[in-house]
């Protein structure tokens, strides 16, 4: 459920700031940007701390993300941290340029992830009762046609439906995936498997900035 609302958040932001660029500028923009992350952080300064005692050694750390029978997870998080980029900044990029406008592409943005948030609702039931390595082997199969119908889209129309499709097998396969990525963790030092993933994506990252 807090992931939905993060989602409906997600979903307005792209309009609301396409607009806010249409009618003021990037300055103001930024400045309302602000101006809410700050009011998003004050809760945490109003919640009770909670710790949880835990083991944690850097030791065999990136020792670890390079062993072979660890080698199918590694590729599986390199691989979201260069499909998850390309698609928040190149896929933008793109939408200006055969649309034009800020406003549209924020349109089309808001567009398709409200199209999708009921839809996120039910694949995280279906999460729950199912196996999730089969949602994740259909998830896979039908996100790989959401790039395809990318790549041959030219008109506000086509990216509609193509971007919507996507955004809808998206979560067919995000879904599944995390959700079996922190079974996998429960199994293990979860913390320590938490930050691996995050030194896979961040390394992944670093390494594709001069390629994009």
């Amino acid at each position: 459920m807090v992931h939905a609302a993060s989602v409906g958040a997600s979903a307005l932001s792209p309009l609301f700031g396409g607009f806010i660029i249409k009618f003021f500028n990037f300055p103001t923009l930024f400045i309302v940007g602000s101006v809410l992350l700050f009011i998003a952080m004050i809760p945490l300064f109003l919640t009770k701390e909670t710790y949880e005692k835990l083991t944690f050694s850097k030791e065999g750390l990136f020792r670890d993300i390079f062993q072979k029978n660890n080698s199918h997870y590694t590729l599986s998080f390199a691989g979201y941290a260069v499909e998850s980029w390309i698609g928040f900044v190149i896929w933008l990029i793109f939408l200006f340029t055969v649309l034009f406008t800020i406003e549209s592409v924020g349109v089309i943005v808001s567009l398709t992830t409200i199209t999708t948030l009921l839809i996120f609702y039910f694949i995280g039931k279906a999460t729950d009762k199912r196996d999730k390595r089969g949602l994740l082997k259909i998830g896979t199969f039908l996100y790989f046609f959401g790039w395809v119908g990318r790549m041959v889209v030219n008109n506000f129309v086509s990216i509609f439906f193509v971007d919507t499709y996507k955004s809808i097998t998206r979560y067919f396969l995000y879904v599944p995936w995390s959700a079996y990525s922190y079974d996998l963790a429960a199994k293990a030092n979860y913390f320590k498997f938490i930050v691996r993933r995050e030194i896979i994506f961040n390394l992944t990252r670093t390494m594709i900035i001069p390629f994009l």
